[in-house]
């Protein structure tokens, strides 16, 4: 009788366990120690660099569930700064990211992909300039926590490709040699150091 009143119990309790020991938590993007960069092509020779200056981020995640991840990304895009005033403010203009009207961007996931190597596919909807794709983006990191002292640290590396030109941001001049001023093709960089949410 024992064994008959047990053994529903047991099985009932195990079931339950993945349950109880899913760890999801909320980690914010320290903007101090990070950095939301990109790069893109000019005269298709050469690489110009810039970056986001004030990126929040929120990522909800159970470490030992990598698939768990879910993130939200908010960039204002007035804060872009490639390190020249006059190239800054033409990207600020309607050529590039209208920043007036569309003042910022955002990247929402929708679902995340381990993968064998140990990295992260993070599917999710990037919406500029009132446009909104899908676009898939590949993080390493996650799964590592240190604390120095002063509270846990996570750190993550994304990278992405995207083509401007679906978001509206087409402005581009043809060079006499072949191909364009600035190209199409977009390099999403990013490294983040996050801290739990308190």
């Amino acid at each position: 009788m024992l064994r008959r009143t047990f053994l529903p119990l047991a099985i009932a309790l195990f079931a339950l366990t993945p349950l109880a020991s899913a760890e999801v938590e909320a980690w914010r993007l320290d903007p101090v120690h990070s950095n939301v960069g990109f790069k893109v092509r000019h005269f298709m020779v050469s690489w110009v660099r810039g970056q986001f200056m004030e990126p929040q981020a929120t990522i909800w995640v159970d470490r030992h569930d990598l698939s768990t991840l879910k993130m939200e990304v908010i960039i204002k895009t007035g804060s872009v700064n490639t390190g020249v005033q006059r190239r800054d403010d033409h990207l600020r203009n309607p050529d590039f990211f209208d920043a007036e009207n569309y003042p910022e961007m955002k990247f929402v996931s929708k679902r995340a992909m381990k993968q064998p190597d140990g990295s992260v596919k993070v599917v999710g909807d990037l919406t500029m300039r009132g446009k909104t794709h899908e676009i898939t983006m590949d993080f390493t990191g996650l799964d590592k926590v240190v604390d120095p002292g002063s509270g846990p640290r996570m750190g993550a590396t994304a990278r992405a490709v995207i083509q401007r030109s679906k978001w509206g941001v087409s402005f581009t001049e043809s060079i006499a040699s072949g191909g364009f001023t600035v190209g199409d093709d977009v390099h999403i960089e990013i490294e983040a150091e996050l801290r739990p949410v308190e």
